[in-house]
Formats: structure tokens, C-alpha cells, sequence
């Protein structure tokens, strides 16, 4: 018994001698797996590749996944490095995918390319002296430098069981519509508030169609006395802000003749602003008569020259359109209208 225990002592000793030291041992096996083997249409899983990358070599591998009928990349892949005791690298690529079919689906692979890395200084650097080239950038991808991620498949669950299908499927009925399940303090409120709502709507609809029939007591109209006047004191203002005078005449032409066209189209309530100057004093005349009208025609035909011409009369003759316009104004005041 004591010369079988020294025996395999013995042996334990022997192969702890023979095994090579932890700086000899590669980064590990190059694997594949997926995170998860069962998930729902749309759940986002990864596939996961752990990839040994010798010292001083160039990786190559896709940014994503070669996209399927029912599964494609959702997300760019993470890389993932660290320093490995062979002085090399150890990679994990993590690839975000989702499936939007049903059932066993296959998930695609890829190839991962290891080449030296020579003189090449592009790319992101990793440990041992190695780097990542651009997938774009790889050179022909064939000979042991090359190895291929195999395919993997998972199973995505059916929106539906079996036994929903042997049972039909059909859209489900409301869920409590009116039932108990209703906040009623919060209903009371919607309801409180929505009375308070109608009865705000209906008085003012009330009062708006009163108004619009003339029955409410809306605000008068001016009379045509308080226009009158109005229109001598917008006169009087043209002459206190200066507008006689030769740099502002093309202003005042246009201003006088608004104030006096305004004042003549209260006299009638068919008698429109669409109306032009002519068309304006032609019913004046047609109503008034030539007496009434007197020259304030002729002078409402110098603004129109003046507004949509070339005319341009001097600071006088500006004086005198003034002139005349607030005395037509201020004798109309003895007409009949």
C-alpha cells in the first residue's frame, strides 16, 4: 500500500515537471456560442465568437452579420480584447442579431482572417502587437489563415401555441369598458368637468348668435358726424407730422386719400373699399349730385396719378390738395346725406 502511494506520488511529480509553464500556454480554443438558444420574435441575443490572435498578426472580421430572411444584425459588433499569457491577444466579438421569424432558425456565420502583421501600422491596436484591419481592406480570404465561424440556429417561440390554433384565433373583446374596474372619483371628475364645459359652450354660443341677430347690445356704429370729425383731425395730423414737404409727398397723397376715401364709403353701406376712386366718386355723384361732389373727384384722380404714376407736384401744389380736400370735408358737413 505505502510503495503504490509513493508510485503515484511519484508520477504527479513527474508530470508536473513535463507540464509547460503558464507563459508557454496559448489564449484558448476558438469558440462560438449564441447567449442564448430560446427567445422571443424581436429579442434581441448575441452570437459570441472568442478568437486567439498570435503576436504581431492583422484580424479581419465583418462589422455585422450577413443578413438572413428571418435574422440580421441589430447592432455594429463589440469587440472586446485582452492581453493573452502567449504573449498574443484574446478577442471577443459580441454580435447583437435579432430573429423576426418563428421556429429553429439558422444563424449565418463568417470568416475570421489572421494574417502577420509585417509593416502595417493602420488599424485599432491590440495587445501583443497586433491590430484589426478593415474588413474591406482583407486580402483573399483563403489558406490556414482563414477560419470560418460556423452556423448556429436557435429557436425562436411561436407568437401562437398549439393550443391557440386548435382553439382559432380571433381579436379579444374589450377589456371592461363599463365595468367595476373604473376609477369612479376620476370619472366623476371627467364628468363634473365635461358638464362644466357644455354649459360654458352653449352661453357663449347663446350670446354670439344674439349679437349676430342684432338683438344683444353690441357696440354702435360712429355716426357719420363723428367720422366727419375724425377724418378733419387725421387731416390736421398729416400737416403736424410734416408730410407737405417735398421728401414726403408720395406719403402724403397716399394718407389723404385713404382718409377721405374712408369717410366717403361710410356714407353708404354698399359703398365697398373693393371700389376705385372712380367708381367711388360716380355714385357720389349719382346720390349727391355734382354740387355735393364738387372737386373732390378731380382731386382723388391727382392722388391716384400720383400714387401709381410718375407725378410728383411740388410742396405748393401739396398745399393746396390739402386745402381742398379738408374743405370739401368740413362743407359736406351741411349736406343731407
Amino acid at each position: 500500500m505505502t510503495r503504490a502511494c509513493t508510485t503515484a506520488a511519484l508520477a504527479a511529480v513527474a508530470l508536473g515537471l513535463a507540464a509547460p509553464p503558464l507563459s508557454a500556454q496559448s489564449a484558448g480554443p476558438f469558440t462560438v456560442g449564441l447567449s442564448a438558444d430560446t427567445v422571443a420574435m424581436g429579442e434581441l441575443f448575441e452570437l459570441r465568437v472568442n478568437v486567439p490572435v498570435p503576436p504581431g498578426s492583422v484580424v479581419y472580421f465583418p462589422d455585422t452579420l450577413p443578413a438572413t430572411v428571418n435574422v440580421e444584425s441589430a447592432e455594429p459588433v463589440r469587440l472586446a480584447s485582452e492581453p493573452a499569457p502567449d504573449g498574443g491577444a484574446k478577442l471577443t466579438l459580441s454580435y447583437p442579431i435579432m430573429a423576426f421569424g418563428t421556429g429553429t432558425l439558422p444563424v449565418p456565420g463568417f470568416d475570421v482572417l489572421i494574417t502577420p502583421r509585417g509593416d502595417r501600422t493602420e488599424g485599432t491596436v491590440l495587445p501583443g502587437g497586433s491590430v484589426r484591419g478593415a474588413w474591406d481592406e482583407a486580402p483573399p480570404r483563403s489558406g490556414p489563415a482563414l477560419t470560418r465561424v460556423p452556423r448556429q440556429a436557435v429557436w425562436v417561440v411561436p407568437v401562437f401555441t398549439p393550443q391557440d390554433l386548435v382553439r382559432g384565433i380571433e381579436p379579444r373583446p374589450p377589456n371592461d369598458v363599463v365595468g367595476g374596474d373604473w376609477n369612479w372619483p376620476s370619472l366623476a371628475l371627467v364628468l363634473l368637468f365635461s358638464s362644466v364645459l357644455a354649459v360654458t359652450l352653449a352661453s357663449t354660443t347663446k350670446e354670439w348668435l344674439t349679437h349676430a341677430r342684432g338683438g344683444g347690445h353690441a357696440h354702435e356704429d360712429p355716426t357719420l358726424e363723428a367720422l366727419r370729425q375724425r377724418a378733419l383731425r387725421q387731416l390736421d395730423d398729416l400737416r403736424v407730422e410734416g408730410l407737405l414737404t417735398q421728401e414726403r409727398l408720395l406719403e402724403f397723397y397716399t394718407r389723404s386719400s385713404g382718409i377721405v376715401r374712408t369717410y366717403v364709403e361710410a356714407m353708404e353701406r354698399e359703398w365697398a373699399p373693393s371700389l376705385t376712386s372712380s367708381e367711388l366718386m360716380g355714385r357720389l355723384r349719382s346720390r349727391s349730385g355734382d354740387e355735393a361732389a364738387g372737386s373732390l373727384p378731380e382731386r382723388l384722380g391727382l392722388a391716384e396719378v400720383v400714387k401709381f404714376g410718375r407725378l410728383r407736384p411740388g410742396a405748393e401744389a401739396a398745399e393746396e390738395q390739402w386745402r381742398s380736400l379738408k374743405s370739401w370735408v368740413e362743407e359736406s358737413g351741411g349736406h343731407t346725406w
